[in-house]
């Protein structure tokens, strides 16, 4: 059962769940989505959303959501013993790169991705996250998604056939450093991450 503070709509869901509240019924089409800042919006593909057993909701108002809560995500094979869900931002191209177990339940596998984005944003450990599943929206996102995946498993199969450790973080980081779409995601990303806290000057401590 997903744990508290996480919105995940799991295929057979028990609806008497205390969960199931009013958001919940404005999420299944009774009402409209109440974006929230704590919403973190999945763009997942079929095959990663049929993989987690997971629905589709409407997706947001651009508008209306973090810039930073809005994601794409696939999984997929690189020639590892193991596969990988592969997150993309929707506005920088910038990826993290999971390991993913089919076996895991969903709550687990989105917690495990909210965890580190608060590390990486600076966040507190202790902000939870509700997770909406949408369709993916952009052709665009999804094409940078199609070439990262293609060279990932160009380096992630070079590294495990020469007998290197593959080091999930690693290729990350450099992935993030090539230009994907003309632009180099971890530059776009870090400046869409101070453009944020500049906007939200209560996240500074100052003298």
């Amino acid at each position: 059962m997903p744990a508290s503070g996480t919105l995940i709509s799991v295929i057979g869901i028990d609806l008497s769940w205390p969960k199931f509240t009013l958001d919940y019924l404005q999420l299944c089409g009774l009402g409209q989505v109440n974006t929230k800042m704590s919403d973190l919006y999945i763009h997942c593909t079929a095959k990663l959303a049929k993989a987690m057993k997971v629905k589709f909701f409407p997706s947001p108002d651009a508008k209306k959501v973090d810039p930073l809560n809005c994601w794409y995500a696939n999984v997929l094979k690189i020639g590892l013993p193991l596969d990988i869900v592969l997150y993309t931002h929707a506005t920088t191209y910038y990826s993290l790169v999971h390991p993913f177990d089919r076996r895991d339940p969903a709550d687990y596998t989105m917690d495990v991705f909210g965890q580190r984005l608060n590390e990486i944003l600076g966040r507190s450990v202790a902000t939870a996250y509700d997770y909406i599943f949408c369709k993916t929206a952009s052709r665009k996102v999804l094409g940078c998604m199609n070439e990262s995946a293609f060279v990932l498993e160009i380096r992630a199969r070079d590294m495990w056939g020469s007998g290197e450790d593959v080091e999930l973080e690693e290729l990350e980081g450099w992935l993030n450093r090539r230009l994907i779409a003309g632009v180099r995601p971890a530059d776009e990303f870090e400046a869409l991450v101070q453009d944020s806290k500049n906007k939200a000057p209560y996240l500074r401590v100052v003298k």
